[in-house]
């Protein structure tokens, strides 16, 4: 089981759809809401697939505040706050930053999305 992203209106192939299984994608949702919060507040419903997103306008800052994150060190902060976390090992697979720099091609791209 997973969570398909769809692109509402992609300017490019890496816009059209982005998949992650269901542990992975509660995962990079609670990190984008942990380091961007202002940026993931318009959508309510990150770990379900009622059809829940952002706009253009509000994927292009949630990537744009992603890719900061990345460069300050957000990961390693986050995942020194759940060192002690059972399911550390998946979580440390599911912050790598080549995946959340996927999920960043994807916001750009998007034009909007919909979690379904």
């Amino acid at each position: 089981m997973g969570m398909d992203v769809i692109g509402m209106n992609p300017t490019a192939a890496e816009g059209e759809y982005f998949r992650r299984n269901i542990w992975s994608w509660h995962t990079l949702a609670a990190f984008c809401c942990y380091v961007a919060p202002e940026e993931t507040e318009p959508c309510t419903l990150w770990n379900t697939n009622d059809g829940d997103g952002l706009n253009a306008v509000q994927s292009v800052k949630l990537a744009e505040r992603l890719e900061r994150a990345l460069t300050e060190g957000a990961v390693d902060n986050c995942l020194e706050e759940v060192r002690s976390h059972r399911d550390y090992d998946d979580i440390c697979r599911a912050l790598k930053p080549e995946r959340i720099a996927e999920f960043i091609e994807f916001l750009r791209k998007c034009g909007g999305f919909r979690i379904w």
